[in-house]
């Protein structure tokens, strides 16, 4: 296959290059424009827009568009165009998009469309959700041989088009979405990507946001007569999609002028206000203003690099450039400071618009489409000539020159000579006299360089050995390991019945790509034809201890119906074969030696599980932050950490999603709010790790505490050995670390519970707990009425009855619910 495609799948904008092995093309939409903005506009008659003709649609027609719908890929938010009534949900959008980029094919000469081989890129801050997600959007798209790449690893396959110097370099990617770091070292074209990572929910979408709210917004309300929440009423909605476009528009204005009036006349808008009076943007906007809203994010971007360059053990006087991609990275004022606070000197050489969408290209002629796991080419060969003599070659290098190596057994019989057939070097007739005879072959030209093998006998006659013809590749760059952006792990047990454990799979900086084998071993027993089934969770993310803090990402699971013949027996062996593609992603397949069961040939992995329902989101994320700031606040007083105070903010950032109105805005804070909270988990956590003793006998002494104070006076003699039985295998399990502490702790509680639970008094004092957070259920319907039933019951003194009814309370709760809302309990065992 001669013809490759990289495609640059972005939130505000799209792009797609071609490359045939030499060369690369940028190709352009109806309009010549490089790159496609993201976006769908649908009429009433159901007739479809796509690119810069929707983006503007959204002036007039703000309910028929959908933007910005990479963001939302692994939710199931949906995008509802209300004069046809289609609905969309992102992937569909993604694979409309696709769909449109895969048409400007028509502008090149393909093989048939089947062999278009396209490599689509992704954030290096996509989890494994979104880029399952993506994939489904490409096949749906039409494009049969697709893989996926990093942002980053395209961005580097691109600099090295344009960048031909060793050492270094630093890729700072801010796109409309998400924000991406990597680090690279090129070695006379062969690279390494020592290090990716990124920010999920940081791009120029937020600076429109941040103008928006604390420019145009203020600006309009004193202007014109508005309810106070105006972009929450239907009546108005339409002025925050326009204030976003008008938006843009001044931010990109100002790439390359001082001031520029965020504008939008009155029939552009048209909307009239509660007056009566029609509504216009002629708002001032300068440099100065920009910089300042903009400040705390650009900051945050340069304080998460500095972290990496640390933590790869580097500093900026080792980056030998900074390279800017992505849109955001047009404003030169941008551009200047990360420069300037980075102390490294940037590079302007490479098209910040297209460039992911070129180094695709690129990668993609690097893998082996042939090959269902779309490995890459291999970068030597092996021919055999005869029974006597054999040669390995480069077939891939990124250097001037290539290695020949022949053995021979038999020496002293044959010469070999290797002429270029594109430039004519020879390298003369060579004796093959010793077993390895090595010969540096020049290579001319950039992509395919022919050479000819000819052997002779050495009296100078015809050898039956022949004429061969090989062809070596000489690329642009060669990658030959990517850096993991992501810890992804396994949550099983750590014993039968025991507690969640993680088991590393690969770990964040690890090279890809990789692949490996590990055993673990059934929690339970599984019949053979039952609806039961053995699951590990999915995670990723960099917490050790507390699993269940990291990012659900879905669920391996085998069903009893998956399988005939024996059952399986609790212990029995499971060997998971799995391998971290260069694009991050996971494959995994399991196997149970004992009764012969391969479960490869189907996928058992579940990424539905994981998808954010945002319809739920903003109450889950208030309990949630809630119940991490109370661990917080209950931490012994003896630990001091400044994490725990960025923490807090984070949390405080978090919460105020609370209130938020059901604007066109709030699924986008929503995302930065989940975003807030994971992070302010992670903190809370590494905390955890460094002081785990403290903490552990912490919480040990306060239960301890708590019986003595309110349940030992309830407690029979056997109960009250028993409970100090408990409490010396709990201060056990501290003083010699072991892992089932948590178990033990829970134990002693319930088990003080079930003492206390018979009590009168604690049954009312548990149901006046239960009532003073209304937050934390899921049926506010049913909340309201078991409240009043409840009160009514105490008023009564009927406390049999409101033990049933806190029975009915705590089923309607999502107090306890952890990151990933109770997916399913693990019951597949570390060996």
């Amino acid at each position: 296959m001669g013809f490759y495609i990289g495609i640059d799948l972005g939130t505000t904008n799209s792009a797609i290059a071609t490359f045939d092995g030499t060369d690369t093309k940028v190709l352009r939409d109806p309009e010549n424009n490089e790159v496609t903005p993201s976006a769908i506009y649908i009429d009433s008659r159901s007739k479809r827009f796509y690119g810069r003709k929707a983006y503007n649609a959204v002036l007039r027609n703000e309910g028929d568009v959908a933007l910005a719908f990479k963001r939302y890929i692994g939710t199931n938010k949906i995008y509802h165009f209300e004069s046809s009534g289609v609905n969309l949900s992102a992937i569909e959008c993604s694979t409309e998009i696709l769909k449109v980029l895969r048409g400007y094919l028509q502008q090149v000469e393909t093989k048939e469309k089947n062999e278009i081989a396209a490599v689509i890129t992704v954030p290096a801050a996509f989890n494994q959700v979104q880029k399952e997600a993506t994939n489904e959007a490409a096949h749906a798209a039409g494009f049969r041989n697709v893989a996926l790449i990093q942002e980053p690893v395209a961005s580097i396959m691109s600099v090295m088009q344009t960048v031909n110097v060793d050492g270094h370099f630093l890729i700072y990617d801010l796109g409309g979405g998400t924000f991406d770091i990597s680090i690279a070292e090129n070695n006379s074209g062969e690279v390494n990507l020592l290090y990716q990572g990124g920010k999920p929910v940081c791009g120029g979408k937020d600076w429109d946001r941040i103008i928006f709210d604390k420019v145009i917004k203020p600006w309009v309300s004193d202007k014109f007569k508005l309810p106070d929440d105006f972009t929450a009423d239907n009546n108005f909605k339409c002025l925050h999609t326009i204030g976003l476009f008008a938006a843009e528009k001044a931010k990109i204005s100002l790439s390359t002028q001082e001031s520029a009036a965020i504008y939008m006349d009155e029939n552009e808008i048209d909307c009239k206000d509660l007056n009566g009076k029609n509504i216009y943007f002629d708002v001032p906007f300068t440099r100065a203003k920009l910089d300042e809203l903009v400040e705390s994010m650009i900051e945050e971007t340069i304080e998460f690099t500095k972290s990496m360059l640390t933590d790869v053990g580097l500093s900026s006087t080792d980056i030998e450039k900074l390279v800017f991609i992505g849109g955001p990275t047009s404003y030169k004022p941008l551009r200047e400071k990360v420069s300037a606070a980075l102390e490294i000197q940037a590079d302007t050489t490479v098209n910040p618009m297209t460039a992911v969408a070129v180094g695709a290209s690129i990668f993609a002629e690097s893998i082996d489409w042939g090959c269902d796991k779309r490995d890459r080419k291999p970068a030597t060969a092996v021919m055999r000539v005869g029974k006597a003599v054999r040669f390995k070659y480069d077939t891939r290098t990124a250097d001037v020159e290539a290695r020949l190596v022949f053995k021979t057994e038999e020496r002293g019989v044959y010469t070999a000579e290797v002429r270029s057939a594109d430039t004519g070097w020879t390298s003369g007739y060579i004796p093959l006299e010793e077993k390895q005879t090595k010969i540096t072959l020049p290579l001319g030209i950039k992509g395919i360089n022919k050479f000819n093998v000819l052997f002779q006998d050495n009296d100078g006659g015809s050898s039956k050995l022949g004429e061969h013809v090989i062809k070596i590749y000489r690329t642009f760059g060669n990658m030959k390991t990517v850096a993991a952006s992501h810890s992804i792990m396994l949550e099983v047990l750590d014993k039968v019945n025991g507690e969640p454990t993680a088991v590393y799979l690969v770990k964040k900086g690890d090279p890809l790509p990789m692949k490996d084998k590990l055993s673990l071993s059934t929690g339970i027993e599984l019949d053979a034809g039952s609806y039961e089934d053995l699951r590990f969770n999915i995670r990723s993310g960099e917490i050790k201890k507390i699993v269940r803090e990291n990012e659900y990402i879905g669920t391996y699971k085998i069903c009893g119906t998956d399988f005939d013949g024996e059952d399986i027996g609790i212990g029995t062996e499971i060997i998971c074969d799995y391998e971290i593609t260069d694009s991050g992603n996971l494959r995994l397949s399991a196997s149970v030696p004992d009764i012969r069961a391969d479960f490869g040939r189907k996928n058992y992995y579940c990424y539905q599980d994981a998808i954010i329902d945002l319809g739920n989101e903003s109450d889950k994320i208030v309990s949630r932050a809630r119940i991490l700031l109370e661990k917080i606040n209950d931490l012994p007083k003896g630990i001091t950490d400044k994490r725990l105070v960025e923490a807090r903010q984070k949390i405080f950032d978090a919460s105020m999603i609370e209130g938020v109105p059901d604007d066109n805005d709030k699924q986008d804070k929503l995302l930065h709010a989940r975003s807030s909270l994971f992070e302010a988990g992670a903190l809370y956590a590494r905390v955890l790790e460094s002081n785990q003793r403290i903490v552990r006998q912490a919480k040990l002494d306060g239960d301890v505490q708590v019986f003595e104070v309110k349940a030992r006076k309830y407690a029979s003699t056997d109960e009250i050995e028993q409970y100090e039985g408990m409490v010396k295998l709990a201060q056990k399990a501290i003083d010699n670390d072991e892992s089932g502490f948590d178990n033990r702790l829970k134990e002693l509680s319930n088990f003080r519970f079930n003492i206390l639970w018979k009590q009168d008094w604690y049954a009312i004092e548990l149901f006046n707990l239960f009532v003073l957070t209304p937050l934390i259920y899921t049926d506010k319907i049913a909340f309201a009425e078991l409240k009043q039933n409840g009160l009514e019951l105490v008023r009564k003194d009927k406390i049999d009855e409101l033990r049933f009814l806190i029975i009915k309370l705590n089923g309607i709760r999502i107090e306890e619910v952890s990151n990933d809302d109770l997916v399913g309990s693990v019951n597949v065992v570390r060996r």
